[in-house]
């Protein structure tokens, strides 16, 4: 006989199609939100206007037609002005597109935040001299 004892499994209190503990609510199988501009298939609209990697305007097509001959010069077709009509497309690098958009967006944000720097100062200083020669 043993000197000590088992611990006795604790009994199932819940009935059928339930769990003792909650679960979570399930997520709905939406896709991701995604930020930034539509680019090849993510393009859901029958016909664009194409600019090509020149700035060239070729006009008007069909958007597989667009893809696939972006993809014959190693580019991808992305969605510029979606509000146009038809929508303008460019082929561009979505990558370097990015990097670009997001570097331009931060040099942005960097200089908005020095308010208080010396070339911030020495500018209000100008405008109060002028608005002082002007009454």
């Amino acid at each position: 006989m043993l000197a000590f004892q088992l611990p006795q499994p604790v009994p199932n209190t819940a009935t059928k199609g339930e769990c003792p503990i909650a679960r979570p609510p399930r997520r709905s199988m939406q896709m991701p939100v995604k930020s930034g501009p539509r680019y090849d298939n993510m393009i859901n609209v029958p016909k664009v206007r194409v600019i090509d990697h020149e700035g060239e305007n070729i006009g008007v097509m069909f958007t597989r037609e667009a893809v696939e001959q972006a993809n014959e010069l190693g580019l991808n077709l992305v969605e510029v002005s979606p509000n146009a009509d038809p929508p303008v497309c460019k082929f561009l690098d979505v990558g370097k597109h990015r990097y670009e958009a997001r570097r331009y967006h931060t040099g942005c944000v960097k200089r908005a935040l020095r308010v208080g720097g010396p070339a911030y100062t020495r500018r209000m200083q100008t405008l109060d001299r002028r608005r002082a020669q002007q009454t």
